[in-house]
């Protein structure tokens, strides 16, 4: 079964390997970065600056910028 898992486009955050597993299975199902406080403050403050451009944009826009993104 292939894994629906999106690739992490900046690999640099993914320096600890963390690795997710299905409990059920033990199967390797995903992997996520491990970031720090610093990381943490850094995206909402980003987030926040972004916010009021994202309000202007339509449902629409907004969708297909979303998958851009992942």
């Amino acid at each position: 079964m292939a894994s629906s898992v999106p690739k992490l486009s900046d690999q640099s955050l993914f320096a600890n390997k963390n690795y997710i597993e299905d409990p059920a299975s033990g199967a390797l199902i995903g992997s996520s970065p491990e970031s720090g406080t610093q990381d943490a403050k850094t995206a909402i403050r980003q987030a926040g600056r972004a916010l009021p451009a994202w309000r202007s944009r339509t449902g629409q826009d907004q969708s297909r910028n979303s998958v851009t993104i992942v």
